[in-house]
């Protein structure tokens, strides 16, 4: 009974997966809900455990918060009962996850420091890097930059003495905005750049985008407008490639600005255009609302009139 049980267990894991990577979350939830009925039959704490952190994860996806803060309480709950550290850690890490999705800052560090202080105590230096760069952005959302870079650091160096040079370009990028904040725009320009390095070195297409696009609009507030274009239109160029419609918006609404600022009436209806049908189909409304307010702001400076605005869009 125990084989038969197990058989149905790893099918119905198989089953799950091929959901999860479909995209059909739901069903995937269906098919791990079936798996804990059987483990429960055999009294598999651990493996139950496991299954609601995975359903936790699943149903953070969907946006279900509540929801999910239950199932990775529950894991948590059994790992904890079980002596797991180690993975207990991993599900208040999750935790501390979830919370900054919702912009609750202050348990996201919580849960972020408990984790840590875990990871620390195992000697998991790789997880330990990760907490300090997430409790970094949790500190930049809170506008403490000082904090923020502070945590930054301590994660870059982990990462560079243990030869993580992807995950340190994701460090130097955070430091690059840190520095821009600051207005130290020489700095963030440097840091811009080790990241864009590290990702083209690694053939990693979307970080080089946002790497570009960063390079960009650090240029750009420097008024530094013919480099800045530059690298939009190099972020542009790999946002198209690879369907990131969202990317897309982005650099034509600052493409916008940039001919706003140049001047130039046509290429700047043009771009606002193609950002406002962008994020039309991305669905970003506070986006869309920007480059609306931005091209109502052109239209009145009189950069362009309702001819030219009407013809352009026919065209597009």
């Amino acid at each position: 009974m125990i084989d038969d049980l197990q058989k149905q267990i790893d099918n119905y894991k198989q089953l799950g997966n091929i959901a999860e990577e479909e995209g059909n979350f739901e069903k995937a939830k269906e098919y791990y809900q079936k798996i804990l009925g059987f483990l429960f039959q055999l009294d598999n704490k651990y493996e139950i455990a496991i299954i609601y952190h995975n359903l936790g994860i699943l149903t953070q996806k969907q946006r279900d918060f509540i929801e999910a803060e239950k199932y990775y309480q529950k894991s948590l709950e059994i790992k904890l009962q079980l002596g797991e550290i180690h993975s207990s850690a991993n599900s208040l890490y999750q935790l501390a996850m979830l919370a900054q999705e919702q912009r609750d800052f202050i348990r996201a560090e919580n849960y972020y420091q408990k984790s840590l202080k875990i990871f620390s105590q195992l000697e998991d230096i790789q997880r330990v890097a990760t907490c300090y760069h997430q409790l970094g952005i949790v500190a930049q959302k809170e506008k403490n930059l000082k904090k923020a870079a502070e945590y930054y650091q301590k994660s870059l160096e982990i990462f560079l003495q243990s030869n993580d040079i992807h995950k340190a370009a994701s460090s130097y990028g955070q430091l690059g905005i840190i520095a821009e904040q600051n207005k130290n725009f020489q700095k963030a320009e440097e840091y811009y750049q080790k990241s864009l390095e590290i990702f083209s070195q690694s053939n990693d297409i979307h970080n080089m985008a946002k790497s570009y696009h960063q390079l960009g609009k650090v240029l750009h507030r420097q008024h530094n407008l013919e480099k800045a274009e530059i690298y939009y239109q190099k972020s542009l160029e790999i946002c198209l490639k690879i369907n990131d419609i969202y990317g897309v918006g982005n650099i034509y609404n600052q493409l916008s600005i940039l001919f706003a600022e140049r001047k130039q009436g046509e290429i700047n209806v043009r771009c606002s255009i193609r950002a406002i049908l962008a994020f039309s189909s991305a669905n970003a409304p506070y986006d869309l609302d920007g480059t609306l307010n931005n091209m109502r702001i052109d239209y009145h400076n009189g950069l362009f009139d309702e001819k030219l605005m009407k013809r352009i869009w026919q065209e597009e």
